[in-house]
Parts: C-alpha cells; sequence; structure tokens
C-alpha cells in the first residue's frame, strides 16, 4: 500500500505547483489593472501640434497674387 501513495503524491505535487503558478499569474494580471486604474500617472503628453491658420484661412491664400 505504500507503494501506490508514493505513486499518488507526484501528479499532486504538480497539480498543486501548477494551481500556484495560475494563482500567482492572477495575482499579477489584477495588481496591474488596479494600478493602471487608480494609479496617480499623468496623461501621457501629446507629441502633436497644432499648425497656426490665418483667419481667412487657406483659401485667402492661395487666391492672392
Amino acid at each position: 500500500m505504500p507503494a501506490s501513495l508514493s505513486r499518488d503524491a507526484r501528479p499532486r505535487f504538480r497539480s498543486a505547483i501548477t494551481t500556484g503558478i495560475v494563482i500567482m499569474i492572477t495575482v499579477m494580471i489584477v495588481r496591474d489593472i488596479l494600478a493602471r486604474r487608480w494609479g496617480g500617472s499623468a496623461a501621457p503628453a501629446s507629441d502633436v501640434q497644432a499648425i497656426p491658420v490665418a483667419h481667412e484661412g487657406l483659401h485667402a491664400a492661395a487666391k492672392s497674387p
């Protein structure tokens, strides 16, 4: 009977390791989501710059001689 117990111990050990890894990955994902949701980081700066346009618009510049 002790031989059958040693055969069952290995799959149980592997299952415990797999369960532990899945739990750790889940905790890391949830922590990342919460940190992004309630983190104090500032909004990313925009690299896009507005081009100043004359009051008359682009068509007035095209009409001038």
